[in-house]
């Protein structure tokens, strides 16, 4: 037998308590102003629920959270391509993609979000489909009566958090500056770092896949803290910046003082070129006639300039190393050799070598001279020819010499 009608002949909390009383299994399909939904029960419990069924919620909740990885998404996205009969969240944890726990908590939080949502349908048509499974069955059990009195506490609430939020075209954006230090804790913080002074509530709500209730309440608990400023999506940039996100307030603000920071580009010091010190130029020029400051010496330049008047005491001695600065560029003269006025190596017939050894002390004029050894000198004959012969040697003195030499 099918069990369908219209919302407005029977409200939504009696189909729910019909079903459970008779214990039905099957999926509840709902229908207001083109929007779908449905509530999957087995022998009465609710095992899941989605206020939109062209959506995977369950999915997009566990994405939002960050917990599951890429690798994983794909794998279970092709497993329900493959038309198992799963769904996405029970293809994760079929891979243990997921933690178990997690996701039942998961499942359990969209559920109740799900059915709040439809309690507010206040008309539509219902159908229910008789031993219809639910895909995404990760174990979760609910029993109708707790799902509507969480429901109903929502309802209560929501007209609080409504006029703080009271659109989900409005959008929030961030305050410039805070009251005091923000304290969040981590479900704040995920959707937190989701506003962007763009982004509308119903579009915050689409990226989070929790449910419209979990949305604008944590949103308005946010805004009631001062963390969070809500304005309408079609509100006009004021002067006060309502109208702009957090980040174009910082910079309209900034610009105003562009006018006042004007850019004067700063030069560089200039570094004095280094000099010689007074009259070094002079010099090192007299040893290079033909030579000036700047012409090049081998591969180098010379590097000096000529000191002026205004040039400081200490100066540094600029260009490469320079060796003809210092070594004279051609040698210096040397003396020709002596030559003698006679052979001093020939061997005269008058003339015999005589060699000395000893080891004896010398004394002259009472001066010590130390020990000579293998003194080498030459004997005249008696007639003393080559002395005789040379009119520049003083024949008394040499022969005075040559006796000294043999007494030693």
């Amino acid at each position: 037998m099918k069990l369908e009608g219209s919302l407005d002949a029977f409200s939504l909390p009696d189909v729910f308590q019909l079903l459970s009383f008779t214990k039905k299994t099957g999926g509840l399909h709902l229908a207001s102003d083109g929007s779908d939904g449905v509530v999957f029960f087995a022998t009465g419990q609710v095992t899941g629920a989605s206020a939109d069924s062209s959506r995977q919620p369950l999915a997009r909740r566990l994405v939002g959270s960050g917990a599951v990885s890429d690798e994983a998404l794909t794998a279970a996205i092709a497993a329900v391509a493959e038309g198992e009969g799963l769904g996405v969240v029970r293809a994760l944890l079929e891979s243990q993609a997921v933690d178990a726990e997690l996701l039942r908590q998961a499942a359990t939080d969209q559920s109740v979000d799900a059915i709040f949502d439809l309690l507010r349908w206040v008309d539509g048509d219902f159908a229910f489909v008789m031993d219809e499974g639910n895909p995404d069955d990760v174990g979760v059990s609910l029993a109708i009566e707790s799902v509507l009195a969480d429901a109903e506490a929502r309802r209560t609430s929501w007209d609080s958090v409504s006029k703080v939020v009271p659109s989900s075209k409005a959008v929030p954006t961030m305050p410039v500056v805070l009251g005091s230090d923000p304290v969040v804790n981590r479900e704040e913080w995920s959707l937190l770092a989701l506003v962007d002074g763009r982004r509308t509530v119903g579009e915050l709500v689409d990226l989070t896949g929790s449910g419209q209730y979990a949305v604008v309440s944590t949103l308005a608990a946010l805004v009631q803290r001062g963390l969070l400023e809500v304005r309408a999506e079609d509100s006009a940039d004021g002067a006060d910046g309502a109208g702009e996100d957090h980040v174009a307030v910082v910079v309209r603000r900034q610009q105003l003082l562009a006018g006042l920071e004007a850019f004067v580009p700063v030069e560089a010091p200039a570094v004095p070129e280094p000099r010689p010190a007074d009259g070094l130029a002079d010099r090192r020029d007299q040893g290079h006639p033909g030579r000036r400051s700047g012409d090049k010496v081998g591969n180098a330049q010379v590097g000096l300039v000529n000191a002026s008047a205004e040039a400081p005491e200490t100066v540094m001695l600029g260009g490469a190393h320079v060796p003809e600065d210092v070594v004279p560029p051609r040698p210096e003269p040397f003396l020709p050799r002596r030559q003698a006025e006679f052979d001093e190596t020939a061997t005269s017939p008058g003339v015999r070598p005589v060699s000395v050894q000893t080891s004896t002390t010398s004394h002259v004029g009472g001066r010590s001279f130390g020990d000579v050894v293998g003194a080498t000198a030459t004997a005249p004959d008696q007639d003393s020819s080559v002395i005789e012969r040379d009119p520049d040697v003083n024949r008394s003195l040499m022969l005075r010499l040559i006796a000294g030499v043999r007494g030693l």
